[in-house]
């Protein structure tokens, strides 16, 4: 995902540097070699089994890239990512930050600007800039333990996910990961939600079998996916990733 860079006007205040800057720090933020290429193939394996997608929670969704991808490939109405780490919130809010504020900033910018230049400054803005965007279509972060989210009532998402984060939490946790599958038991709506993982099978040397914490959670296994070109390729060295697709009964 690329914005091209606005047309320029020879203004004496540069109100257009205010989207200029945005596209920057855009760019710098959602270009990844190629986002589109990298993101959205990790999520469209576990569409088919979806029956609901308006409300998402993302576990450690780090600095928000992911999120941004499951909010606008799905058209969600509602997208939360949770991390433990301050600073990689804090980038994601950064970013959403600059995309709130892109249509206000648009009409200043148009208000100041010759005629001329405000109609082909605005015909790139309906070219480059997401729908999505346009529409206030984004995501919330906010910073917390993944295992006590109380701010959210049970049964309340339609999708939790969550991509190489559990086998993280068992290397590092002293109460392990069951705290944390419960937690996605508990926030996922009966029957017609659904908690999808991806998590590597073996990472150097170490097996990870995370189906019993799930079952003992009253997760059912709906399927289980293990083809790495499906699932978006692995995301560490050393590891092959397996998906998991769980509901919860009604």
């Amino acid at each position: 995902m690329k914005i091209e860079s606005p047309p320029t006007s020879d203004l004496g205040l540069n109100p257009e540097r205010i989207i200029l800057d945005f596209v920057r720090d855009f760019n710098d933020y959602f270009l990844d070699e190629d986002y589109d290429k990298r993101y959205f193939p990790r999520l469209s394996w576990f569409q088919r089994y979806l029956t609901q997608h308006d409300t998402v929670l993302n576990l450690g969704c780090s600095r928000g890239r992911e999120t941004f991808a499951l909010m606008w490939m799905l058209g969600a109405r509602s997208v939360v990512g949770i991390d433990q780490v301050s600073i990689r919130i804090m980038e994601a809010n950064r970013i959403l930050g600059a995309l709130r504020t892109l249509p206000k900033n648009m009409e200043f910018v148009l208000s100041h600007c010759p005629p001329s230049y405000s109609v082909e400054l605005s015909q790139w803005y309906e070219r480059e800039i997401p729908a999505q965007i346009k529409q206030g279509l984004l995501p919330a972060f906010s910073q917390g333990e993944m295992a006590e989210l109380t701010p959210y009532p049970s049964s309340f998402f339609d999708l939790v996910y969550s991509r190489y984060v559990l086998h993280l939490i068992y290397d590092h946790s002293p109460k392990g990961i069951a705290p944390v599958i419960n937690t996605m038991a508990r926030l996922i709506k009966p029957s017609v939600g659904r908690v999808v993982v991806v998590e590597p099978t073996e990472k150097k040397g170490k097996s990870y079998d995370f189906e019993p914490a799930f079952a003992e959670a009253g997760l059912e296994l709906v399927a289980k996916v293990m083809e790495r070109d499906e699932l978006g390729g692995a995301d560490c060295a050393e590891s092959e990733p397996t998906g998991y697709v769980y509901l919860k009964s009604g």
